[in-house]
């Protein structure tokens, strides 16, 4: 990719943000690159790499009222179709724009899209604790971004996820992966997206419901991501 692709691609709250980091207004974004680059003691080239927006994001890590509102900001997109196959755009950048919407994508890179940071973690600076993974619903509830903790220990913010099931090195369930926007008593309500919500709800795959039944049914826990633990 240029850096032209790369200035073009990165997206408007990561340049909002580079600019309240440094109090400057006027200038072009690659301007605004370079500048916020020389000031975080990175190579001045006004490339937003990986580097440079992985190290953005870790300065503006999302709070849990920052990762509720990523996914109440996606009950506005356009309708989303479910594809684990074909996903465009959605889960595969830093700081993506909130009011973003996409054609497809699968309930991980949607979770990923909440908390702002690409799915694949498997290169380069990454948020992941332990192994470089992609951020799949089996990693997520594995522990790599925080500890799996009890499903009705869940607050807003967190996580509600399941591993898929193997048997034989062979996956026969795929898992499943939801943010948590509200937990009233022994329910807990989640925005994601899933393959069954158009059918369910009648707007696309993205979609707000208690589904507090079904995960319990699947075992599901609620990971809170490290930075907010």
């Amino acid at each position: 990719m240029s850096k032209q692709q790369a200035l073009t691609n990165m997206s408007e709250r990561a340049e909002v943000l580079m600019r309240g980091d440094l109090r400057m207004e006027g200038g072009s974004r690659e301007d605004a690159v370079t500048a916020w680059q020389r000031a975080n003691d990175v190579k001045p080239d006004g490339w937003p790499g990986n580097g440079t927006l992985s190290l953005l994001w870790s300065k503006h890590k999302p709070s849990a009222d920052d990762i509720v509102a990523a996914a109440r900001a996606a009950l506005d997109w356009p309708t989303v179709t479910y594809s684990m196959s074909k996903n465009t755009g959605m889960g595969e950048s830093w700081l993506p724009d909130l009011s973003r919407g996409y054609d497809t994508g699968d309930c991980s890179d949607f979770a990923c899209n909440c908390l702002g940071v690409p799915k694949n973690q498997t290169g380069g600076q990454r948020i992941t604790t332990g192994a470089a993974v992609w951020l799949g619903a089996d990693a997520i509830a594995s522990g790599h971004i925080g500890e799996p903790r009890p499903l009705m220990a869940a607050r807003p913010g967190d996580l509600i996820v399941f591993a898929g099931k193997w048997e034989r090195g062979e996956r026969v369930a795929i898992g499943h992966v939801e943010v948590c926007v509200e937990v009233c008593r022994d329910r807990i309500v989640t925005i994601g997206c899933a393959s069954s919500n158009a059918r369910v709800y009648g707007h696309g795959a993205i979609a707000e419901a208690d589904k507090t039944d079904r995960w319990r049914r699947k075992s599901a826990v609620a990971v809170r991501p490290w930075w907010n633990a």
